[in-house]
C-alpha cells in the first residue's frame, strides 16, 4: 500500500494528529528489508534532514547527530570516523552548547564523561589504576587537520573498590608541535605536581616588586627538593656518627650536617664535602652553631664555599687572632654541626 500525500499551490503539505491525549506517533516496520528507511529528498538511506539557518539538524545512516553539517569532522589521527554528536557554525553562537537548570533548589547541571570497563552501564566492569576517566581536548586548524593544542584529563589513581574512585587531573598544553605535553598533574590526594615537561612556576606576571620596584633577570622558579647528603671530612675517616640533610628552592639551598669524628684520617682536615649541588662562584656562609675537641679552641669559626661540592672552615685560634683558612680543625673525637646557605651554580 502507498500512502502519497500532495500538498496545496504552495507546496504545503501536513500530516494531523487527533487532539485527544494519546500515542500520536508514526511508526515504521521494525522488519521490512530495504523499504524500513527515512529519506530526506536526494538524501541516504537511513537518514533524516531538518533544514534551517547555519546547515540543519542531521542524524546520519551511521547514527550521528550532526548540527550545522552534514559532514563528520576528523581530529588529526584521531577520531578518525568522527564524533557522534557534532556542532558546528560560523559564529560563537551557532557552534555553542548550553547547559541550563531552572531551579530554585539543587545543583547546576553537569557534563559527565564516564569510564567502564565493560559493555553497557548494566554489564559494567570496574575500571582499574591507570585507565583514563575522560578529557577535554582544545583543537585549531593546521590548515589540514584540527591540532590538539591543550588538554585536561583525568584518569584513575590508585585502587579502585566499591564507592571508591581515587582519581588525578593532568593539564597539558602544546608547545608547537603535533601533540601536547603533560605539564601539571593535580593527583588523587591533592597534591599539586609540575611533571617532566614544567620547565617550572613563573613569576615574571608579578614583576617589578610592588613594594620595592626591583627587577630579576628570571622569574621562574624550577625546583624544590629535600633530601639526604653525606658530609665527608678527609679520605679514611671513621665516624661514631654524621648526617646531613638539604633543602632546595630554586636556586638557593639550606644544608644541615652533624659529625662526629671517631679516628681522623688523611686529606685536608678544614673541609666537609659532599654537597648536595655544587655551589655558584658568589661566596656562600655559614656558621657552624656546635663544635667541641676540635684540634685548636676557636674565638670564631665559619664556612664558606665557592664554585664547589665542599664547605672550607676558617676561623682565628686563640691566642692567634689571624683570621685564617689553613688552619687545623679536626682530629680523633672531633664533633661539628651546623647549615650553611648557598646559591647553586
Amino acid at each position: 500500500m502507498t500512502l502519497r500525500l500532495n500538498g496545496d499551490s504552495s507546496g504545503f503539505t501536513e500530516i494531523k494528529a487527533p487532539n485527544d491525549a494519546g500515542d500520536n506517533s508514526i511508526t515504521l516496520p521494525t522488519s521490512n528489508g530495504g523499504a524500513n528507511q527515512l529519506l530526506q529528498n536526494g538524501g541516504t538511506a537511513g537518514s533524516l534532514q531538518y533544514t534551517s539557518v547555519g546547515g540543519g539538524l542531521h542524524y546520519d545512516s551511521t547514527g550521528r547527530l550532526l548540527h550545522g553539517t552534514s559532514t563528520a569532522r576528523t581530529v588529526g589521527s584521531f577520531a578518525a570516523s568522527g564524533a557522534f554528536l557534532q556542532v558546528e557554525g560560523t559564529n560563537y553562537q551557532s557552534s555553542s552548547a548550553s547547559f541550563i537548570n531552572n531551579q530554585n533548589v539543587g545543583d547546576g547541571p553537569y557534563l559527565l564523561l564516564g569510564k567502564s570497563r565493560g559493555t553497557s552501564l548494566t554489564s559494567s566492569v570496574a575500571v582499574t589504576n591507570g585507565d583514563g576517566l575522560g578529557s577535554i581536548w582544545f583543537n585549531g586548524a593546521d590548515g589540514a587537520n584540527f591540532r590538539r593544542g591543550a588538554i585536561i584529563s583525568s584518569a584513575v589513581d590508585g585502587s579502585v573498590g566499591s564507592d571508591v574512585m581515587p582519581g588525578k587531573l593532568t593539564f597539558s598544553t602544546n608547545g608547537g608541535s603535533a601533540e601536547p605535553t603533560d605539564r601539571v598533574e593535580i593527583g588523587s590526594n591533592g597534591a599539586l605536581k609540575l611533571l617532566a615537561g614544567c620547565p617550572g612556576i613563573d613569576f615574571s606576571a608579578i614583576s617589578p616588586n610592588a613594594e620595592t620596584g626591583t627587577t630579576v633577570d628570571n622569574n621562574l622558579l624550577d625546583d624544590y627538593e629535600e633530601g639526604e647528603w653525606t658530609p665527608t671530612v678527609g679520605s679514611g675517616t671513621t665516624y661514631n656518627q654524621r648526617q646531613g640533610t638539604y633543602v632546595r628552592v630554586g636556586k638557593l639551598v639550606m644544608v644541615n650536617y652533624y659529625i662526629t669524628i671517631d679516628v681522623m684520617g688523611t686529606g685536608n682536615n678544614r673541609q666537609i664535602s659532599g654537597l648536595p649541588f655544587a655551589s655558584h662562584t658568589t661566596t656562600g656562609g655559614g656558621v657552624p652553631n656546635y663544635y667541641q675537641n676540635l684540634n685548636q679552641n676557636f674565638n670564631y669559626l665559619g664556612a664558606y664555599t665557592y664554585g664547589s661540592t665542599r664547605l672550607d672552615l676558617y676561623g682565628n685560634a686563640v691566642p692567634d687572632n689571624n683570621m685564617s683558612s689553613s688552619i687545623s680543625v679536626f682530629r680523633n673525637g672531633s664533633t661539628l654541626q651546623g647549615a650553611h646557605v648557598y646559591y647553586a651554580a
